[in-house]
């Protein structure tokens, strides 16, 4: 790194730079610059894996397009900036290539294990893995099933290193109860959808039971109809596993919501896979 000599540079600035550089090279381009930059930052974390702590919330803003004002932010381009980029065919492949590297990072062990150090960043990492189909229908239709394969890897390297604590702290459950009424909200407002006049008629009159129900959370989107089936389970996944002792206490937390949203996907789900996961949710 050049700088004056009198410059106060030391040598954890170096490694930060290093750090940095290689990211912006996993998100290069060229596909054989991107391949060598994402190998090199994985060794590079391992070495120097602290430095990923800082960085983890500027990776989940770019796979969730928050990251208007962050472009450069730590060598990464802003993912939402470039979905007005186009290239000569009139496709984003600029973003594609972009979100190839950045997911790539995600994944990686030693990210993952800064992810799950926090709520917030757990938070974070959710409302972007379950709001992945309007994400993938912004890329070219020949980089759509990679890109799922790049989201399944990080939803797969979460899932096996995840792991339960009790929130001690106030904050920490405060994120928590939000993060769970997200999930209740966004597979609520999917299955309430999905129904037809009659099935829609019954959801109604159980709502009216609780006014906790009728809840939705801010950060839901209002158009969840496009909201793949892959999508709903991966919520009902999160659900399941984020759900403790405390949230199912009559009267406390997202309680009633939990409840609801059981006997909701019982009464009105045709599919199996989702009626399993009230199931599982129950039996919890």
């Amino acid at each position: 790194i050049a700088c004056p000599p009198s410059s106060s540079l030391n040598t954890l600035d170096g490694y930060e730079g290093v750090i940095d550089g290689l990211f912006a090279m996993a998100c290069h381009p060229n596909t054989e610059a991107r391949g060598t930059g994402i190998g090199a930052s994985e060794y590079a974390l391992t070495r120097f894996g602290w430095l990923v702590q800082d960085r983890a919330p500027r990776l989940l803003n770019a796979i969730s397009l928050n990251d208007l004002h962050q472009d450069g932010m730590y060598g990464i381009p802003s993912c939402a900036k470039i979905t007005s980029q186009l290239d000569s065919k009139e496709k984003r492949m600029r973003l594609a290539e972009v979100l190839k590297g950045v997911c790539s990072i995600v994944a990686m062990p030693r990210t993952m294990k800064a992810i799950l150090a926090t709520e917030k960043n757990r938070f974070s990492l959710v409302k972007a893995l379950c709001s992945t189909h309007h994400l993938i229908s912004l890329l070219p239709s020949q980089e759509m099933q990679k890109m799922l394969h790049y989201f399944h890897g990080i939803f797969s390297q979460f899932r096996s290193k995840f792991f339960s604590r009790r929130q001690l702290i106030k904050q920490n459950r405060e994120v928590h109860n939000e993060c769970l009424s997200f999930l209740l909200s966004t597979l609520s407002s999917n299955s309430s959808i999905s129904l037809d006049d009659s099935k829609a008629y019954q959801i109604n009159d159980l709502s009216e039971q609780t006014s906790a129900h009728k809840y939705k959370h801010p950060d839901v989107s209002t158009d969840v109809t496009s909201m793949h089936w892959r999508n709903r389970l991966i919520v009902g996944w999160f659900i399941s596993t984020f759900v403790d002792s405390h949230d199912v206490f009559f009267g406390k937390g997202n309680s009633d919501q939990i409840w609801n949203t059981c006997f909701e996907l019982i009464c009105t789900e045709i599919g199996q896979p989702l009626q399993r996961v009230s199931l599982g949710l129950l039996g919890r």
